[in-house]
């Protein structure tokens, strides 16, 4: 199953930490911030730099409602890791995707063919299985940031149990067929 989204706009002026994301959660509730709130989420993060480079951070947390410090976390003495790889884009804008090859082995991909792999231990794959929501967007962590926004020109979901999705957004609406 991969997901993908397409970033054609970012802010001019690089804000640190604004970020864009895919968020896979099972069967969340109805909040606004579910990589918070809900307990389990799986996560692609992108984030641009102050040069114009980028990253995307492949995170997760399991059993962590209104919390995410396990999703933050690389080291193992601080506690659960959350964080799984980190792909280092030239650039925000392009295709980024996550790509699980089975329920364990993940591959990200961002602009310019940069990838990372990562392996999500068992247990936890066991909470992404089935019944996902995705979530794809951005979010400006920050008041400084507030207002600012990126553009996707596309998100895509292929290989799922359902019908693939492949969205461009040709608008005025957004398609409630897909979402």
């Amino acid at each position: 199953v991969t997901y993908s989204l397409t970033i054609t706009n970012y802010p001019s002026n690089p804000y640190t930490n604004f970020q864009t994301h895919i968020l896979l959660v099972p069967n969340p509730g109805t909040e606004n911030a579910p990589d918070w709130n809900q307990p389990h989420t799986l996560a692609l993060m992108i984030e641009n730099h102050m040069d114009g480079t980028a990253s995307g951070y492949l995170r997760y947390k399991t059993n962590l409602p209104n919390a995410n410090a396990m999703m933050y976390n690389a080291e193992p003495t601080n506690g659960p890791v959350g964080h799984l790889a980190t792909v280092e884009a030239p650039t925000p804008l392009g295709t980024w995707s996550l790509t699980f090859l089975n329920d364990t082995n993940i591959t990200v991909t961002g602009p310019g063919g940069v990838t990372a792999t990562a392996n999500l231990e068992l247990d936890a794959a066991g909470y992404f299985g089935s019944g996902l929501v995705a979530y794809f967007g951005n979010q400006p962590n920050g008041s400084v940031k507030s207002g600012q926004f990126c553009t996707l020109s596309r998100v895509k979901i292929t290989g799922a149990w359902g019908p693939d999705i492949d969205d461009t957004f040709p608008g005025p609406d957004i398609d409630t067929n897909h979402w």
